[in-house]
């Protein structure tokens, strides 16, 4: 089973590849508006990301004090 930290760095390198796919495919042809929506997606995936990673190192520790007693 994946770890949530393997699982938030697959989802990163996956929005990252998609972003780089298109950036490619539709260089000659993307608006502005276009780019700042595709730039918008992806702000908005990292901050969900790095949130989780975030909650998961705050829970951590209260589930090994709990493994303890």
């Amino acid at each position: 089973m994946a770890t949530p930290r393997k699982l938030s760095w697959e989802l990163v390198s996956a929005a990252f590849n998609s972003s780089r796919k298109i950036e490619n495919r539709s260089r000659i042809t993307t608006s502005a508006k276009d780019k700042e929506k595709k730039g918008n997606i992806l702000l908005q995936l990292l901050h969900f990301v790095f949130r989780t990673e975030h909650r998961q190192l705050r829970v951590q520790p209260e589930a090994q004090n709990a493994k303890a007693t």
